[in-house]
């Protein structure tokens, strides 16, 4: 699928450009937009910089910016937690310095965002799927201040295996916590500095007291999190050449249940009388000097439908918008949802940011389909859609089927289920139900869409299901069989040397998913009866 982040950064510059004076007048008319306008931070050029865990080569006029709160407007005890950061850029790529205020340290060596530490986000804009993510924790069991950091590309390109410069964090120790420098190369998210002046970044700093804390801190930058897979979750950030970012108010925004919505303005110090406006739907208010600010709203009072979000302004100047529709979910009053909620939720932000064209060929299922980053790139030149959601079964599909499947319209359907259906005890014939369920819908909803179902694959971890997964399999090809417009695929068959032996090239580590041999054999098995559908 082509994504349009680009397109679409310059769409929220342009909406900001022409929408300040609408946003700054209490009185005009009802401030609405399809999308919220995008409010870039500057990063500045600061050449000189070595990774060593110190301060000293930065400029001392680049004040620090705190970072206050949780994504709710939560702010830790400063006795036990306080943060703050500088970024800066060179040619060599993002520099990060974090100064942290800890009176206990602990490390997680296996889960780094468990622990004490920071996770840094970055993509070429917001929108863009190719996100990297680094988590550092401060190493202080390593040799040589090296702070011990792990990097994940989430959509795979070849950009860390192939960039000529590594990334490098050192921390050190003080006397109220620690520090934290480091530096992430241009080159791992195909960032050229003199061209692409505008990325986006998120960052986490992280507070644990202990394995297992339940009051840890995570204080985020952007106010929503999930960003390794919400690609909207950055700030909009602006290479510069000397303007540094200037601390403001931080907009908090959670949604308590399907009817309120509290909001919060938190600031670390007073404005000589400036005047504030929050805005959101018909909700405008003005205050100052007050450092947080509190409000408890009804969510029809600050809806202006599809597009509702929050702005903050400062006299005219528009300091931040929330899009509320990403705002952090807690669920005081009521029961929270099923465990796949914010993972659709976020699939209608994207959708929301970059609709997907009508007869796509849509992919969903379990992880199988979610873990197959290069879809896109594979299925070319298809137009693909990928919404699977890990470790889904087809009765949750099925649950979903409104707000994954029918708003695409889809020209076809791959499905792959079972997987996790058959491993959790259900039967064959429960699971052949749940999928009679789906084509009844479709066929309802989509005359005429093509369904296509992915068999069941063998896999080293669950092979004492398989026999069960290879009945599931036999049943549903023959329902296929005998329904229109509805087609069976075999993607097992091929995964056996010979029967009962698996290939042992095509798994990762897990023993459960596939690596990428495995998704190129998928891919292959795949194209060749897109041909025969075709013809």
């Amino acid at each position: 699928m082509m994504h349009h982040y680009r397109k679409n950064i310059l769409r929220l510059i342009l909406l900001h450009m022409f929408s300040i004076t609408s946003i700054g007048c209490v009185t005009g008319p009802e401030y609405k937009l399809d999308l919220p306008p995008d409010i870039a931070r500057s990063i500045p050029y600061l050449p000189g910089l070595v990774v060593d865990g110190m301060s000293g080569d930065w400029n001392p006029d680049y004040v620090p910016l705190r970072i206050l709160s949780d994504v709710c407007g939560n702010i830790p005890d400063t006795n036990d937690f306080q943060a703050s950061f500088r970024m800066a850029w060179s040619e060599k790529g993002i520099f990060l310095l974090a100064e942290i205020k800890d009176d206990s340290l602990y490390e997680d060596p296996d889960h780094f965002w468990n622990g004490d530490g920071l996770e840094l986000f970055l993509s070429q804009g917001r929108g863009s799927p190719d996100i990297l993510q680094v988590s550092v924790r401060p190493g202080f069991d390593l040799p040589d201040s090296m702070a011990a950091f792990n990097a994940y590309d989430h959509l795979r390109s070849l950009s860390i295996n192939t960039s000529e410069t590594s990334i490098v964090f050192y921390s050190r120790k003080t006397s109220l916590g620690y520090m934290l420098e480091g530096m992430v190369p241009f080159e791992m998210i195909s960032i050229d500095p003199h061209q692409d002046l505008v990325m986006a970044i998120q960052l986490y700093l992280n507070d644990a007291d202990r394995e297992d804390d339940p009051d840890n801190f995570s204080l985020p930058w952007y106010s929503v999190r999930e960003s390794y897979r919400n690609p909207y979750a950055f700030h909009s950030v602006t290479l510069t050449a000397d303007r540094y970012p200037e601390m403001s108010p931080e907009l908090r925004a959670c949604i308590i249940d399907e009817k309120t919505v509290r909001l919060k303005v938190i600031s670390d110090r007073t404005y000589n009388g400036q005047i504030f406006h929050i805005l959101s739907g018909s909700f405008k208010h003005r205050f100052k000097n007050t450092p947080i600010k509190e409000w408890t709203l009804q969510v029809d009072k600050i809806s202006t439908g599809g597009g509702s979000f929050v702005g903050l302004l400062l006299e005219d100047q528009a300091l931040d918008v929330l899009d509320l529709g990403m705002a952090q979910h807690i669920y005081e009053k009521t029961e929270p949802p099923e465990w796949y909620e914010n993972e659709i939720r976020i699939f209608e932000i994207m959708d929301r940011y970059d609709p997907p064209p009508d007869s796509a060929v849509l992919f969903t299922g379990s992880s199988t389909i979610r873990r197959w980053y290069n879809l896109a790139e594979d299925m070319y030149p298809q137009i693909v859609i990928n919404r699977g959601f890990g470790g889904s079964v087809m009765k949750e599909l099925n649950q979903n089927i409104d707000r994954i499947v029918f708003p695409y319209n889809p020209s076809r359907i791959f499905i792959y289920e079972g997987d996790n259906d058959i491993t959790r005890g259900t039967k064959p014939s429960a699971f052949l139900e749940e999928c009679k369920a789906f084509i009844s819908q479709c066929q309802q909803r989509l005359p005429g869409t093509e369904i296509i179902f992915l068999s069941i694959k063998p896999s080293p971890s669950r092979m004492r299901h398989w026999k069960q997964m290879d009945r599931a399999n036999q049943m549903l090809e023959d329902l296929c069989r005998i329904q229109k417009n509805v087609i069976f695929i075999d993607i097992s068959t091929p995964m056996f040397m010979k029967p009962g032996i698996l290939k042992n090239d095509i798994y990762a580590e897990d023993g459960v998913h596939l690596n990428d041999k495995g998704y190129s054999l998928l891919r292959n098995v795949i194209m060749k009866n897109f041909i025969k559908l075709s013809n």
